[in-house]
């Protein structure tokens, strides 16, 4: 029983998942261990389905994204736009800024990528406050 302690505890580690039954009698412990195994395979393929998940939707939604963000900039770059219609573009700009954002970090998420925050990044809460407030203005 010692035995397979030490091994689940190590399950997981590197990336590699090693079965556990092969390494024990056919014996109340070992049946433990196949059960085990069983319910590692049953979790891995559960993560690697979800993961693909992720990654899937994250790549299909980059795609109208895209064409929402180069379309948005054509548009900005036209001298004849009233005040009105140019504050409207800055704010579709600044929601499709927004939504990459967010699937970029689906995107690491889905891969199980961490981003940690730079040393001596600072963050502007009032520009992010400001920004938040300009999405939801009429």
């Amino acid at each position: 029983m010692t035995e397979l302690v030490r091994r689940v505890n190590r399950l997981g580690r590197n990336n590699k998942v090693e079965a556990l039954a092969p390494n024990f009698p056919d014996d109340e412990v070992g049946q433990l261990a196949q059960s085990l195994d069983e319910y590692a395979a049953r979790l891995t393929e559960l993560v690697e389905r979800d993961r693909e998940f992720n990654s899937d939707v994250s790549h299909e939604l980059r795609t109208p994204l895209s064409v929402i963000q180069s379309t948005t900039e054509l548009l900005l770059n036209m001298p004849e736009l009233s005040e009105k219609v140019l504050a409207r573009l800055n704010r579709i700009e600044r929601a499709s800024k927004h939504s990459s954002e967010l699937i970029t970090a689906l995107l690491h998420l889905s891969r199980g990528e961490k981003q940690a925050p730079n040393d001596g990044e600072s963050t502007d809460v009032s520009a992010i406050i400001g920004a938040i407030v300009d999405s939801h203005r009429h």
